[in-house]
């Protein structure tokens, strides 16, 4: 079975925009175009016309490149002042666990456990529970009486999520699902090695550096640093007198990273 997902990102520098199909578990990227950033600073929205017109000329390629139009996107949103915390979960089962009741588990762990001003993002899953009996994996399929999860909870402010989904929506785009960049930095590299690991995922974008904390495949935390790639322009074009413009061409060609 075929799917087709896209994902949006709303970068200081550029929004990214990716689609990509996934046959039998396998990832096909179908399109992937990026443009210049208008209206947004340090990753938030600043001005929303200008951020509305930075992702409509960006889609309109992508559109052209696919041959049809892109009606529903992924969203990654700003994790300024995120919260993690450690829920748990039960609910009945009617003899085989689904999927609709991991959905309902899920749901019972974070009840009554979001602040008025947060929104939900999403449920890790740390491990899944069969009648208290601990379980490797999905438990879909599994015969029991009670589910149970344990999980980490991650929650962002509204008013990062909803500014976002306002330019979005100003663009013509339906927003299916959330995420933020902690996760997606994560999954970028993840691997069975790394899962049995704890350490830390560090993004260096424009303005702003992303440190996501990971503890064996799990993000447990994460932090945004107002320093970014822009900061290292600006030492290089004044250790070596030349422009910002120069100097940015000298960081993208040249420069290595060493711990």
């Amino acid at each position: 079975m075929k799917k087709i997902f896209t994902s949006v990102d709303i970068g200081s520098d550029t929004v990214k925009i990716l689609v990509s199909e996934v046959i039998n578990g396998q990832t096909n990227v179908l399109a992937v175009n990026t443009i210049k950033s208008k209206g947004i600073r340090k990753g938030l929205i600043v001005d929303s016309n200008l951020a509305i017109n930075t992702i409509k000329d960006c889609m309109k390629v992508i559109n052209n490149d696919l041959g049809f139009e892109i009606k529903k996107v992924i969203v990654n949103v700003p994790d300024y002042n995120s919260k993690f915390m450690y829920v748990t979960g039960s609910v009945e089962v009617d003899e085989v666990v689904t999927t609709e009741n991991i959905n309902k588990v899920i749901k019972t762990s974070v009840y009554n456990k979001i602040d008025d001003d947060y929104e939900l993002v999403t449920v890790v899953p740390v491990g899944f529970t069969t009648d208290g009996n601990e379980v490797n994996g999905s438990p879909v399929g599994l015969q029991c009486d009670i589910l149970g999860l344990k999980g980490i909870m991650i929650t962002v402010p509204k008013k990062n999520i909803y500014s976002v989904i306002g330019v979005i929506e100003g663009a013509g785009l339906e927003v299916v699902e959330i995420t933020v960049s902690g996760l997606a930095n994560y999954y970028e590299i993840k691997n069975q090695k790394l899962d049995t690991k704890i350490g830390a995922v560090i993004n260096l974008g424009h303005e702003t550096t992303n440190v996501s904390i990971i503890s064996e495949g799990i993000l447990v935390n994460t932090e945004t640093i107002q320093i970014g790639g822009m900061n290292i322009e600006k030492d290089i074009a004044y250790v070596f007198g030349t422009n910002i413009i120069d100097a940015r061409k000298i960081k993208e060609r040249f420069s290595s990273c060493h711990k």
